[in-house]
Order: structure tokens, then sequence, then C-alpha cells
């Protein structure tokens, strides 16, 4: 879709941009869009956006035969006491089909039937809504512009069109992802950690596991423990970082009288699991607290007591 504006000598233009005026006495308006635009982060660098209009001009028959030279116009704003001003290049740079132009003005041939113009917002250019208006620099000798005369459109107080264009501040897609992705990984870890974890690996509530014989007396403190391993091997009595965070830290108890694993489990306040290894049997598998079990090896015919508390 095209926007026009209209010129007559009658030498006449009429300007379209692709907008309609509300009421005859309100400046036409259209929007040039929104610019996002973010800093650089890592291999994220920002591109800045270009943001387009096609212009369509309608010069009559007498403009096209006898203007002495282009139309000119240019993109201005207003400042603090409400006179209009250029916008410059410090603040957004203006192209016309898709060639950067000096002193951001726009050069209308009689010949031109359409121009797309964009313009891209530089880093200096404040973050808000920025209101610009289109002006007559030089009228190239029309005697009318939509239908207004040379008094209206050269008046320094007057616009042919008001145009909007945003610069938005926001973050780079790909810092606001990787916090995003971070900030998820934390929050589930967080959520394994205190609430997950407890209910899949829960830890002894019991207080200690007292394994007595002939031969050897031991009190395993078992509390906050996720397993009380009995084993000979030094090599098994090891454990990961990552098990003890996400599963739960094993107690084990080295010793060469454990000819095969035996392991204790948490199971409530009052009791804990015992299963044993091959070599051994033992009297129950459920040990409860205050209460006394023998554990046997069957290869040597040794015995210990187990009591919990």
């Amino acid at each position: 879709m095209c926007s026009k504006i209209k010129f007559a000598f009658l030498v006449s233009l009429v300007l379209f941009l692709a907008i309609g005026c509300d009421s005859e006495t309100k400046l036409p308006s259209t929007s040039w869009g929104r610019s996002k635009v973010y800093d650089d982060f890592l291999w994220k660098k920002h591109v800045p956006d270009t943001l387009t209009k096609t212009i369509c001009f309608d010069f009559n028959e007498d403009s096209r035969n006898h203007m002495r030279e282009p139309l000119v116009l240019g993109i201005f704003k207003k400042n603090d006491s409400g006179r209009y001003v250029q916008v410059m290049e410090n603040e957004m740079q203006l192209f016309v089909d898709k060639q950067q132009v000096d002193g951001n003005t726009i050069t209308v041939p009689p010949t031109t039937e359409k121009l797309t113009v964009g313009v891209v917002f530089t880093k200096g250019a404040e973050s808000k809504v920025h209101y610009w208006y289109i002006k007559v620099l030089e009228d190239g000798g029309l005697d009318r512009i939509n239908d207004t005369d040379p008094s209206q459109f050269n008046d320094d107080n007057t616009a042919l069109m008001e145009v909007t264009a945003e610069k938005k501040k926001v973050w780079n897609p790909l810092a606001e992802g990787m916090t995003f992705s971070f900030s998820g990984i934390i929050i589930a870890l967080l959520v394994w950690i205190f609430i997950l974890k407890p209910i899949f690996f829960p830890t002894f509530k019991i207080g200690n596991i007292s394994i007595q014989s002939d031969q050897f007396s031991n009190v395993v403190r078992a509390r906050g423990f996720h397993k009380v391993i009995l084993t000979s091997s030094k090599d098994k009595a090891k454990q990961g970082f990552f098990e003890k965070t996400f599963v739960g830290e094993t107690k084990f108890v080295v010793d060469p009288r454990w000819t095969s694993d035996v392991a204790f489990e948490p199971r409530d306040k009052s009791s804990i699991r015992i299963r044993q290894g091959k070599d051994f049997m033992v009297d129950s598998r459920i040990l409860k607290k205050a209460q006394e079990y023998t554990l046997e090896n069957i290869q040597t015919g040794s015995k210990s007591k187990i009591v919990i508390s």
C-alpha cells in the first residue's frame, strides 16, 4: 500500500502516506513502527532496524513540465518551545530507496511516482516514541501541495504530516535467553534439592546404628545420611560430588569382615531397612528402634548384634 502527496502550477502535488485524515483540521499522521535496540552480548551483536514507508507522489502535468527544481522535504521535530527543528543525523539516519541521504532530506524530482523512505535510529537517540513532522524545505516552484498554497506549506509553523517512530530498549536476545535458561536451571535444582530429593531419596531419621560382636563394637552415626553401607572394599567407599548433591550422602564403614556388602536404608522415624549381601543373613529386613537383631555371616559363622536408636 502506498502513501500519497498531491502537488499544482498550477503546479501541484498530492502526497500519500497510506493514511487518512481524522478530520479536516487535524494534521494527518502515520506510524513508522518500532525499532528494538539492545546492547551487544558475546557473539550476538545488535543490527539496527530500518523502519520503512513507501511515499507515493502524484504530480500533475504542469508540475512535471514546469518545475524549476526538485521538491525537497525534511524531517522535523518540535523543541521545548514548540518550534520545528530539523532531526539531525546524530539522532536518526534517513535512507531513500536503500541509499543514505545527506542532511536527512528527501529530494523529489517531478517525475517521481514513489520512494521507499527508511529511518534508522542512532545510539544517541532517546528510547521513546518520537514525534516527527514532514515539512517542505524547497518547494521547487510548486503552487499547491495537498490543496495548500505556498504561504501555508512554506510557513515555519506548518507541516505536511506527523510521523511517529518508537525506539525501544530491550534485552539482548542471547542474554535474555541465557538468563531465563540459567534461572530455570537454578529453580529446578532448588526444587529438586529441597522438595523432590527428600521424597525420592530420604535420609535417616533415626540417630545411630550400633553393631557389636565378640571381636568388635561400632556405633555408626546415621542421621542425615541417605544410606549406610558396610563393605570390605575401599574402592567402593567413594562417592562423587553429583551423587552426593543430587541423591544424598552415603556413610561407608570399611572392614575386612564384611565379605559382602550390607546396606542400611531409611524407612521412617522409628525403623530402617537392611539389605544384606549373599554372605549374610538377618532375622528381619525391617529393623525397629530399641530392638536387637542378629546379622550372621553364613560363610564364617560369625554373628553381630544390631540395635538402632
